[in-house]
C-alpha cells in the first residue's frame, strides 16, 4: 500500500502557484538603518515628528485659551495628555541635540509666544522651564540672549505671581548670566529695567517657598559677582532687609544656599553704598544668631 502512495509534493512545488508579495528593494533593505533615523534628533532616540506635533498642539491650545476672553487666567487648565507630552519635551530638551533642534525649528520664538499668550500658568511654567534647560547648551544660550524680546519677557517674568513659574524664570537667569558670552547682554538690561530689583527684593521679602528662595538668590548673586556698577545700584536696606527675611525663612543651616546668601553681603559689602546699608541693618543682621 504504501508502494502505491503518491509522493508528497517539494515544498517548491507546493509553492509554485501561490503568490508572494515582492521582495523589498535591496536599497530599501541596506538603507533600512538610516531610514528609521531619518526621523530621530541627531544622535538620539528623540522623534522629530513627535516633537513638531506637540509643539502644534501647544499653539493650538493657546489659541483655544483666547477664543474664551473672560476665562480666568487662574482656573485655566490643559489636558493631562498635553501637559505629559510637554513634561517629556521639557526632559527632552536637556539633551544638547534637542536643544539646538528645538533652536532651528524656532521654537525659541514658539515658546516666548506661548508664555505671552497662554493663559494657563501650568503651560507658562513648562514652558520657561524648557527655554531654561535649552539655555544649558551655551551656544543656544548666547543665541538666546542675543534676543532682545527674550531678555526683557525673562525679566518681566519676575513679576509674575506664581511660585513655580517664577522657580523656573530665576533658574533660567543664573543659568544664562552663569554663561560668559552671554552674561554682559542680560547685566545691561537688568540695569535698564529699574522694577528687576523692586520685584526680586520681593520675592525675597514675602516667599515661603524654599525652591524659590534658593532660585533667586542664585540669580542675584551672579548677577552681582558680574557686575560692580549693580552692587552699587543694588545696595540698599530694603534689600538686606528683604534678604534677612529669606533666611529667617529658609533657617540658619549649613549649606550651599545659606552660603550664597552669605556671598551676596559680601559682595554689597564692597561698595560703599553697601556697608552704609548694612551698618543701619547691624541690629536686623545681630538678631539672626
Amino acid at each position: 500500500m504504501s508502494e502505491s502512495q503518491s509522493p508528497s509534493p517539494s515544498r517548491e512545488d507546493d509553492d509554485s502557484d501561490v503568490p508572494h508579495n515582492p521582495s523589498p528593494p535591496r536599497e530599501l533593505v541596506d538603507n533600512v538603518d538610516s531610514l528609521i533615523s531619518a526621523d530621530n534628533i541627531g544622535d538620539t532616540v528623540f522623534s522629530k515628528h513627535w516633537l513638531f506635533t506637540t509643539l502644534m498642539k501647544l499653539i493650538q491650545e493657546v489659541d483655544k485659551q483666547n477664543e474664551d476672553k473672560e476665562a480666568p487666567e487662574c482656573e485655566l487648565e490643559v489636558a493631562e495628555e498635553l501637559q505629559d507630552e510637554l513634561c517629556q519635551l521639557w526632559d527632552m530638551a536637556m539633551n544638547s541635540d534637542v536643544a539646538k533642534f528645538l533652536e532651528e525649528f524656532e521654537a525659541i520664538s514658539i515658546l516666548t509666544g506661548v508664555i505671552t499668550r497662554s493663559k494657563a500658568p501650568r503651560v507658562v511654567e513648562i514652558c520657561v522651564g524648557i527655554l531654561g534647560n535649552m539655555a544649558c547648551n551655551s551656544k543656544v544660550c548666547v543665541n538666546m540672549s542675543a534676543s532682545d524680546k527674550v531678555r526683557d519677557l525673562m525679566l518681566m517674568m519676575l513679576g509674575n505671581s506664581d511660585a513655580p513659574t517664577l522657580i523656573e524664570t530665576t533658574r533660567l537667569l543664573h543659568v544664562c548670566l552663569s554663561c560668559r558670552d552671554a552674561r554682559e547682554l542680560w547685566i545691561q538690561s537688568i540695569q535698564s529695567q529699574t522694577d528687576v530689583l523692586e520685584n526680586v527684593t520681593f520675592i525675597f521679602k514675602s516667599s515661603t517657598n524654599n525652591d524659590l528662595l534658593k532660585n533667586v538668590a542664585d540669580f542675584l548673586d551672579t548677577a552681582l559677582d558680574a557686575s560692580e556698577e549693580l552692587c552699587t545700584l543694588w545696595a540698599s536696606i530694603d534689600l538686606i532687609m528683604a534678604l534677612l527675611e529669606a533666611i529667617k525663612q529658609l533657617g540658619l543651616h549649613p549649606g550651599a544656599t545659606l552660603g550664597t546668601y552669605l556671598h551676596i553681603f559680601q559682595l554689597l559689602s564692597t561698595t560703599d553704598q553697601g556697608v552704609q546699608a548694612m551698618g543701619k541693618s547691624l541690629v536686623s543682621i545681630q538678631e539672626l544668631h
